[in-house]
């Protein structure tokens, strides 16, 4: 019945998290003209997905990643990094105040 609450969503709501669908962390943005609105680095066409794979596939550290792409900063890369963790639901969401 698509009338019925969701049981996902009641209760503790401090759970859920979506991020901003334009600016979702200080370093990055979502923009459906580029790489068809996956989330990228800011001012670049490096998607999220890619730093967050370098991290946890190929285990590379932020400084390594840094050599790979010189114009990005180590705070961009880690920022890609944390959001990719979120959205995939590795790393808990910061909680939003009452």
């Amino acid at each position: 019945d698509l009338q019925e609450p969701i049981e996902e969503l009641r209760g503790d709501h401090r759970r859920l998290w979506a991020p901003n669908l334009v600016k979702p962390s200080t370093y990055t943005t979502i923009s459906p003209w580029i790489l068809a609105g996956d989330p990228c680095v800011q001012q670049t066409r490096i998607p999220t997905a890619s730093i967050f794979a370098l991290r946890a596939n190929r285990g590379l550290q932020i400084d390594s990643i840094a050599e790979l792409y010189p114009g990005l900063k180590a705070e961009a890369i880690q920022d890609a990094d944390q959001l990719e963790r979120r959205l995939r639901g590795l790393e808990a969401p910061e909680p939003i105040a009452a």
